[in-house]
C-alpha cells in the first residue's frame, strides 16, 4: 500500500468526483457508492485496503468477472490469473488510448475499446473497454465508446493525484 494515498484525501475526493463525471453514466459500469446490492457477488473477494473505498465495476460482459475493472478511490483492481491485480493511481505513470490505425477517422474513434497503463515500473497493462455509451446530441443520438470515457477518468485522476503528491511534499 502506498502511504501517500492513504494520508492524501484528495486523491480520494478526486476518484469520486471523476468517477461521477465520467463512469456512472456508462451502461457497463455498476455504482458502488449508493446500494451495495447492485454489487455482482464476486466483488466480495476484492483484497480493499482498511478505509479504501470500492466506488464501481466496470463489467466488459455482464455479470463476468474475468474481464471486469474495480474502481476504488485509491485505484483499480483487474482480475489476475488467480487473484485481483492492484493498480494504485498513484502507481501510473502514463494512460493511453489505444486507437487502431487501420481504419480511418472518424470511424477509428468508435473501434477504441482498451485503455493503456504504463505503471511507473514499467509494467505496461491493456484495460479491455468494450462498451459504447448512447447520448443525445441536438439532432439526435451519438455514440461514443466507454474507452474514452474511463481514459479520461484515469487520465484526470492520476493527474490530480500527482498534485496531491506534489503540495504534500512541499508542506513537509
Amino acid at each position: 500500500m502506498n502511504e501517500a494515498d492513504v494520508s492524501d484525501p484528495a486523491t480520494t475526493r478526486w476518484a469520486k468526483a471523476f468517477a461521477r463525471r465520467n463512469l456512472v453514466r456508462l451502461s457497463h459500469y455498476i455504482d458502488a457508492t449508493g446500494s451495495a446490492e447492485s454489487i455482482p457477488r464476486y466483488a466480495e473477494d476484492l483484497p480493499l485496503d482498511q478505509g479504501e473505498m470500492l466506488l464501481g465495476i466496470y463489467e466488459n460482459s455482464p455479470g463476468v468477472r474475468s474481464e471486469c475493472i474495480a474502481v476504488t478511490d485509491l485505484g483499480l483492481y483487474i482480475v489476475g490469473d488467480t487473484a485481483w491485480m492492484r493498480i494504485r493511481y498513484s502507481d501510473i505513470g502514463q494512460v493511453e488510448l489505444v486507437l487502431p490505425d487501420d481504419i480511418e477517422l472518424p470511424k477509428r474513434k468508435l473501434s477504441a475499446d482498451r485503455v493503456t497503463i504504463h505503471l511507473l515500473d514499467g509494467q505496461v497493462i491493456a484495460l479491455p473497454v468494450r462498451g459504447i455509451f448512447e447520448h443525445q446530441l441536438e439532432g439526435g443520438v451519438a455514440e461514443t465508446r466507454d474507452a474514452y470515457l474511463v481514459y479520461n477518468f484515469l487520465r484526470r485522476t492520476v493527474y490530480e493525484t500527482r498534485q496531491g503528491q506534489a503540495q504534500q511534499g512541499k508542506r513537509t
